[in-house]
């Protein structure tokens, strides 16, 4: 049975129906100004408004949706409007002619219109913030054309990196077209579904920015910068010398089942093409697109055959 199955006990009784009505009219109010803003309920987790503003992560953000949704004080009887403040589901705000529902009050409306429960909120905040391991998850379209793009570059260590700066447009230009050659070639090699990254990384900077899960995902070998640094690279260098194992180890995070003796053939073409192409556009100084790391990079990819 859910917590919401039963009974609903406020105001030391069961909830009345003046108030249960009341607090429903406020949040449907609520719900209708948030999906004028989110568009579609998709944009709710677990099509909840609650849920939503945490995702905020900002009173400064989810201040002004609850204000402008607020309803005139003097539409709500005084015995209601008192039992209401009293349970803390509302606020008045304006000089007190306006009521807003405080975050209890949400929850409250939800819980009982079985939209979310005590279950769902403990499930909601470990996969929003404590789902920090999740390296065995697969690497998403986006992710795995992100790291393949680091790989072929030779981003592999801090001094080697790909610079996502804020301006350049030119630079833009020649990092969303690597971007998309690489994701050309997964999509052929069917490594990845779908071609919308091409849509994606017309917003290079934007791209970028939400790779931070890969880091997770690869036993943090992907490094994506905090605050305005925009610089990513792959954490698998050692006193100069390129960590077969962890470039072995992105090789099948990247491939996952997909592993044949042809396309290992294929992407160690491809990589080297790009590395030696184009890296010097993005990196400076590309310093391991060099041949005496090419045995490396070629040792790396036997490995992935041979685990």
């Amino acid at each position: 049975m859910r917590e919401t199955d039963y009974p609903i006990k406020r105001f030391k009784g069961l909830i009345m129906d003046d108030e249960l009505n009341t607090l429903d009219k406020i949040y449907a109010r609520l719900r209708d100004h948030v999906m004028s803003i989110a568009r579609v309920t998709s944009a709710l987790p677990n099509k909840s408004v609650y849920f939503y503003f945490i995702k905020l992560h900002s009173k400064n953000k989810r201040r002004p949706i609850v204000a402008q949704a607020a309803v005139d004080a003097l539409s709500i009887s005084a015995e209601v409007l008192s039992k209401l403040k009293q349970e803390k589901y509302i606020k008045l705000i304006d000089r007190n002619e306006k009521v807003v529902l405080t975050g209890r009050g949400i929850w409250q409306a939800e819980h009982n219109k079985n939209i979310c429960s005590f279950e769902d909120l403990i499930n909601f905040i470990e996969t929003d913030s404590f789902d920090l391991f999740n390296e065995e998850q697969d690497l998403e379209d986006v992710e795995k054309i992100i790291l393949f793009t680091l790989i072929c570059l030779r981003a592999y260590s801090k001094d080697a990196s790909v610079r996502v700066p804020p301006d350049g447009e030119e630079y833009h230009k020649i990092l969303i077209d690597i971007n998309n050659q690489v994701g050309d070639f997964l999509l052929k090699k069917e490594i990845i579904a779908s071609d919308d990254y091409r849509s994606k990384t017309l917003r290079i900077r934007n791209f970028y920015n939400r790779s931070e899960k890969i880091s997770s995902k690869t036993s943090d070998l992907y490094v994506a910068p905090g605050g305005g640094a925009a610089k990513y690279y792959l954490n698998i260098v050692r006193d100069t010398v390129i960590q077969e194992d962890d470039l072995s180890y992105l090789f099948k995070r990247l491939l996952g089942e997909r592993v044949t003796f042809s396309l290992i053939k294929e992407i160690g073409v491809f990589s080297k093409e790009i590395a030696y192409s184009v890296s010097h556009q993005i990196i400076d100084p590309p310093i391991y697109a060099e041949p005496k790391y090419d045995d490396a990079v070629e040792a790396a990819l036997r490995k992935v055959i041979v685990s």
